[in-house]
């Protein structure tokens, strides 16, 4: 089967467990071109597509005229933007989360399609090799935007701080230019201050993926502040190393988590982090739940429904 893989630009991070797994069994391409000469050629050429992210090339791969069978999966941010994608030319959804496809149905229906969990990628993030406490509580945010939550990232951290003072926060956040970024950098330097955790609050920047594992393998846990998420791989991937997460109870962090590490107030991360936690059962959940093998399966068998569903309505047309 040749299947084609179309993603925006720099939003392919999501594919490879997924690309890697079936390349080995089917010819695959994989592109983020935004040229529709190209998106056309490759569509006409593929058995079946694969949209990574419902976004502009999605509504430009909707536009293509006797294109082959296109399986769009749809994260989290598309729910709340008009996309301007043709529906009636996707042949079957994918989504993230129950969640997602909750949202996606009250505003487009008709679509078939059905949830598929995001791959990630366990053997990246071994283990710590040290199990020696260093007071290092991780906080990973690509962006200070308002899904985010960074101002109840740190009161979740000054809680546990009161408890025990050597703690450290680390936030790998940085301000981008934009005026929602400005204000709640300006927000967090104020309060940090205001706090008294001018020595126990570092801002750094930004950690590139390949970099993660390095800079998780000193931190003792991780704290999550975010209203909504998708998924939320900072926290799998923390999870992976051992790291325990304390999670703040956005709708469907219990679909993605195990319960014991999500928290609805300040209670409770007091609570959760007082908790003893087995990295090796941390790890495992991951493993297991997320297997890349396991969702790569998963997302050959929609393919191949698409294929399928579309010859059998050729047939009927002859």
């Amino acid at each position: 089967m040749k299947i084609a893989f179309l993603h925006g630009k720099g939003t392919d991070y999501f594919l490879h467990g997924i690309v890697e797994e079936l390349s080995a069994r089917h010819e695959v391409r994989v592109t983020g071109t935004t040229d529709m000469d190209e998106i056309q050629a490759l569509l006409h050429w593929a058995d079946v597509a694969w949209l990574e992210w419902a976004a502009s090339h999605a509504h430009a791969a909707s536009l293509v005229e006797d294109a082959c069978p296109l399986v769009c999966r749809l994260h989290s941010y598309e729910c709340f933007v008009p996309l301007g994608i043709v529906w009636k030319n996707i042949s079957r959804m994918v989504f993230v989360s129950p969640v997602i496809e909750m949202l996606f149905n009250a505003q487009a229906a008709g679509v078939p399609g059905e949830v598929m969990l995001n791959a990630v990628e366990a053997r990246k993030f071994p283990l710590k090799a040290s199990r020696e406490r260093t007071g290092k509580i991780a906080c990973v945010s690509l962006a200070m935007n308002a899904s985010k939550n960074l101002p109840y990232a740190l009161q979740m951290f000054h809680t546990l701080w009161r408890d025990d003072p050597s703690l450290t926060l680390h936030l790998t956040a940085e301000p981008h230019g934009g005026v929602e970024d400005q204000r709640t950098f300006t927000y967090l330097t104020f309060m940090v201050e205001n706090l008294g955790l001018k020595k126990h609050v570092f801002f750094e920047k930004n950690v590139p993926r390949d970099k993660m594992n390095d800079w998780l393998e000193d931190k003792d846990c991780l704290i999550s502040a975010s209203i909504f998420e998708s998924f939320g791989y900072n926290i799998a991937e923390a999870m992976c190393k051992g790291i325990k997460p304390i999670i703040n109870n956005f709708w469907g962090a219990g679909f993605f988590f195990p319960k014991q590490y999500i928290a609805n107030t300040l209670d409770d991360v007091r609570r959760i982090y007082a908790t003893p936690a087995d990295p090796e059962a941390l790890r495992a959940f991951i493993e297991k739940r997320y297997s890349p093998r396991r969702l790569a399966a998963q997302a050959e068998g929609v393919l191949l429904r698409a294929v399928e569903e579309r010859s059998t309505v050729r047939a009927t047309e002859y």
